[in-house]
């Protein structure tokens, strides 16, 4: 996204701080004891540890409720020991197994990005911590990055990005063509790439084999990380309109 992330030390935090007016706490939403601006539902950040903000979205879930738990995208199949800090994977004959292994895509398989948390306080063998999981459409496309609030709360969050494949490949084929951002080779077969995972940043990381979900630029203050594809497409994405200005084209041809 483009512009900057700002976020308020008294805005929503269940508090009138303002002097003749509740303008601080307009315009909010509430999850438990935790206060947001509405703004920052569906906006591609978790708020909340379990990322319930981002679990409704253009009218798709994300996520999986199972037993009266909500489970996030990134931890489908899964479980967590919160006592003993680890994840366990999830063995139970309930519905909510039957509608894992129902919704899977068994045309995609990957490597479970939190593997290193499963059974940390077993006896694991190190091939069975890899955890080969398959794509679910109940993970595919989730929300995966965290603000620090969230990070700060959770024991198996350590960074901002968090997805539920080590290589980001649930960030793929999305069910909502509105998530979608671009199509390129991936693994050798075509594929959607969400909006989530543009502008990445990760030099370890490439998910379209030519790394063109990462050709990204700084016009300005108030414009920065934007795709090229952005660029001139008679479309404002930043708030002083510099990605829509005459000098444009030759800030395209430092990304060829």
């Amino acid at each position: 996204s483009s512009g900057i992330n700002a976020e308020s030390t008294y805005s929503c935090d269940g508090l009138n701080q303002c002097v003749n007016t509740k303008l601080d706490e307009a315009d909010c939403t509430e999850n438990g004891t935790m206060h947001f601006p509405a703004s920052r539902v569906c906006d591609g950040y978790c708020d909340l540890v379990n990322c319930k903000d981002e679990s409704s979205c253009n009218g798709y879930e994300y996520g999986q409720t199972c037993e009266d738990e909500y489970i996030q995208p990134n931890l489908i199949g899964f479980r967590m020991d919160k006592r003993n800090a680890f994840l366990y994977k999830y063995t139970g004959n309930g519905s909510c197994g039957e509608d894992i292994e129902g919704a899977t895509d068994n045309n995609h398989t990957c490597i479970f990005f939190n593997s290193q948390l499963i059974g940390k306080v077993h006896d694991v063998r190190t091939e069975e911590l890899k955890q080969e999981i398959k794509i679910t459409k109940f993970s595919r496309c989730g929300t995966f990055k965290y603000r620090q609030k969230a990070i700060d709360d959770a024991f198996w969050i350590n960074s901002v990005y968090n997805p539920y494949c080590k290589n980001f490949l649930d960030q793929t084929n999305c069910s909502d063509s509105s998530m979608i951002t671009l199509n390129c080779t991936v693994n050798g077969y075509t594929a959607s790439i969400s909006n989530h995972i543009l502008c990445h940043g990760i030099s370890s990381l490439q998910l379209c084999e030519d790394g063109i979900e990462n050709k990204c630029v700084t016009l300005s203050s108030t414009c920065q990380n934007l795709h090229k594809h952005k660029m001139c497409d008679n479309e404002t994405d930043c708030f002083d309109r510099s990605d829509e200005e005459d000098m444009i084209p030759a800030v395209m041809a430092t990304l060829r």
